[in-house]
């Protein structure tokens, strides 16, 4: 059986409490049991280089704000397709906002994090 593969969502990879939940989150994920990934909008990515030492595939998708998530949200969708995502987390605002509009049906979305919206 395969490892489900979730997709983790966010507004950006800043070093503040959502970020560090995040690393902590991805430190303590069996690799044997799940096949993580983090898309990002865009903004500052100063916890990129550690998601990515761990083994973790990061994406930035160079958006920001409410306009940013709008136009996000077709690339996320290709992005489930391309990579088979079996489980969509927002993190937080502008990530729950974008996982909750670009969520398949058949996808599972679960939002957490600081701030969530909607979810």
């Amino acid at each position: 059986m395969s490892r489900p593969k979730i997709l983790y969502v966010m507004g950006s990879l800043v070093a503040n409490d959502v970020g560090e939940e995040m690393v902590a989150i991805l430190g303590r994920l069996s690799r044997s049991s799940f096949e993580p990934r983090v898309v990002t909008l865009g903004g500052r990515e100063e916890l990129n280089q550690q998601i990515q030492g761990m083994k973790v595939l990061t994406s930035t998708l160079g958006l920001v704000g409410p306009l940013g998530t709008v136009q996000a949200v077709g690339k996320v969708r290709d992005l489930i397709r391309e990579s088979g995502v079996d489980v969509l987390h927002g993190c937080a605002s502008w990530g729950g906002a974008l996982a909750e509009l670009a969520a398949p049906r058949e996808v599972g979305l679960t939002c957490g994090g600081y701030g969530s919206l909607g979810c």
